[in-house]
């Protein structure tokens, strides 16, 4: 039985989040190492995350169900994906910013914004969003949170009437993002 390999039920349910949470990381890694591009790469780990994520239900349940006050080992598992998924990010936003695409004043802060942004949509879907409507909008969902973090969400037109500062200035103003 189970039994033979964990000695009580919370050791199995530590054993599902620790390698929901390898499963995710791994599925993200492999994804983004296939594209060359920052841009693409950030794309492609939102993209994995939420597929990922709707199937790993104990992992995304650990912050909602406060499970942390009766099984703080859950706690350490969960801080432990946060700080890998920073590192991705992070590392996807500094190559960016070797390479020009990415104007970043402050790369911890805009990977913690990033992160934390998309935490807030995964509660909010993973919650509202039944199976099929779910994988209907994954994509449309990401495509949007995608553009909100490229671009920002001045209107373009915006740019382009900026009478105090050149298109590139108020550009980097309003979105350092993207150069």
């Amino acid at each position: 039985t189970v039994y033979n390999y964990f000695e009580t039920k919370d050791q199995i349910y530590l054993a599902v989040l620790q390698e929901e949470a390898q499963a995710i990381l791994s599925q993200i890694s492999v994804a983004i190492a296939r594209v060359n591009t920052p841009l693409d790469k950030l794309r492609i780990l939102i993209s994995i995350k939420f597929r990922c994520l709707r199937q790993a239900s104990n992992l995304c349940n650990l912050d909602r169900n406060k499970i942390f006050q009766t099984l703080p080992q859950g706690e350490v598992i969960w801080r432990e994906y946060l700080r890998q998924e920073f590192v991705l990010v992070k590392s996807i936003l500094n190559l960016g910013i070797k390479d020009g695409t990415f104007a970043i004043v402050n790369l911890n802060l805009v990977t913690k914004t990033i992160i934390y942004a998309l935490k807030g949509f995964e509660i909010h879907w993973l919650m509202n969003e039944n199976e099929i409507k779910y994988r209907e909008r994954v994509e449309d969902y990401v495509r949007k949170i995608a553009d909100i973090i490229f671009f920002g969400i001045v209107g373009r037109e915006k740019i382009g009437n900026s009478s105090t500062r050149s298109k590139l200035q108020h550009r980097k103003a309003i979105c350092p993002l993207i150069k």
